[in-house]
């Protein structure tokens, strides 16, 4: 029981801690019970549940919707269950629709079959105007290209992120700046340097270091082109330690990068800026980083004495 509890504060545990969610749950005992069933592979419970007319493709307060769940966990077989009584249920007007959050769901799970399923649901193959992955190249406009994109974003898994580009156009765009900064963010090094490896000029000259918090992602994006003749930590040029609120929840992440700036020469000239990080410094008793940001200055001499006074 007690694994069984475990397991499933894994799928609930961003929607239940979002503190914009925490009056608004509207919980339903029967559709939440049909998504823990399904993320822990309880058959019979999915069964009778979807037989006695609980949507599989509905999203619930605390779990995404069940055919994503069956998709994340690798479960090819009830995924295919579950997208066949979608269609024999009527349980649907808009199956596109449905098809995104399954597919990302397959790819996190890093199983190509299951990947696979969620593109060409077998069910769905001989209804019209729904197998919306209609060939090897998927078309920028459309749905299907939203959803792979999707997918490719919030998978971990490097050989996954090879196979969903496989999908794209050729010759290959370069990867939209947001993707490269959520696999920075996420840690996820293979991926970030083969998007480095196969995309140079994209990170050239590139200002940002985009959420790196591990010493060998920061390491990797220094070597692949952070510019260092613009480390001037200004709200002007860097938000780590600007005067913005986002700044200061990504200081206190942070430090590696902080003091991997301060040792490669960054300085500070905007005299709010220097305040604002010496004060964090201060309030983290973090003597290095005081150090640092002393030294890291640059601002009229008597300048900082007059606005700390």
């Amino acid at each position: 029981m007690n694994a069984t509890i475990e397991k499933l504060c894994w799928p609930i545990l961003t929607i239940a801690t979002d503190r914009a969610n925490s009056n608004l749950i509207d919980l339903d005992f029967e559709l939440d019970l049909l998504c823990a069933a399904t993320y822990v592979n309880v058959i019979s419970v999915v069964k009778r549940l979807v037989q006695k007319g609980y949507r599989p493709q509905r999203k619930q307060a605390f779990f995404d919707p069940p055919m994503t769940l069956a998709a994340l966990t690798g479960n090819k077989h009830l995924q295919e269950y579950l997208q066949k009584m979608v269609i024999e249920t009527r349980s649907s007007h808009n199956l596109k629709a449905e098809h995104s959050s399954s597919i990302i769901g397959a790819a996190m799970s890093g199983d190509r079959d299951v990947v696979k399923t969620a593109l060409y649901p077998p069910s769905w193959s001989t209804i019209n105007d729904t197998n919306f992955i209609e060939g090897p190249i998927v078309d920028r406009q459309t749905s299907a290209w939203r959803s792979l994109w999707k997918a490719q974003r919030y998978t971990g898994n490097l050989e996954m992120y090879k196979y969903l580009q496989g999908f794209f156009q050729r010759p290959q765009e370069r990867p939209d700046q947001s993707v490269l900064m959520l696999h920075i963010r996420f840690g996820n090094f293979e991926i970030v340097k083969h998007i480095l490896n196969t995309t140079v000029t994209f990170f050239s000259g590139a200002r940002g270091d985009y959420g790196a918090k591990r010493q060998d992602m920061i390491d990797l994006i220094f070597e692949y082109g952070f510019d260092t003749n613009f480390l001037r930590l200004d709200r002007r040029q860097s938000k780590w330690l600007g005067d913005e609120m986002a700044s200061m929840e990504a200081q206190t992440r942070n430090t590696l990068l902080v003091h991997k700036l301060f040792d490669l020469g960054a300085s500070i000239y905007d005299v709010r800026t220097a305040i604002t990080a010496l004060e964090w410094a201060v309030s983290r008793e973090d003597t290095v980083m005081v150090g640092g940001v002393l030294q890291a200055l640059d601002t009229p001499k008597g300048a900082l004495d007059d606005d700390i006074r």
